[in-house]
């Protein structure tokens, strides 16, 4: 879905978690002094949706590589899960990455 300016400002405004955290100082029991941050998320159902494209390998290495197996070697082929950005312990920024391949002119991938 496509969705124009402010509708795309309101989503953020609106559908972004944000949480803010502090940093306690043990000894006092109160905030470390400079330690409030707030942290933005996006919602867990969220789609991320981009455009990728490969060539072929065209160095002199010894191993050749078509297109899709240039993409597949970056990122660990279809349906592999990354990790975009931190608190990766807390299972933040776990992503699946799924594609789709337009038919090419000669009726192939």
């Amino acid at each position: 879905m496509l969705v124009d300016d402010e509708t795309m400002s309101f989503l953020w405004e609106t559908a972004t978690q944000v949480d803010t955290r502090v940093s306690m100082d043990p000894e006092t029991g109160t905030a470390a002094k400079g330690q409030l941050w707030t942290e933005e998320s996006l919602p867990a159902e969220t789609l991320l949706v981009g455009v990728m494209g490969a060539t072929g390998t065209f160095n002199k290495a010894p191993r050749k590589l078509a297109a899709d197996a240039v993409l597949d070697a970056a990122f660990g082929g279809e349906g592999t899960v990354l990790q975009l950005g931190g608190k990766a312990t807390v299972g933040r920024g776990r992503c699946r990455l799924l594609a789709w391949m337009a038919p090419d002119a000669r009726g192939g991938r």
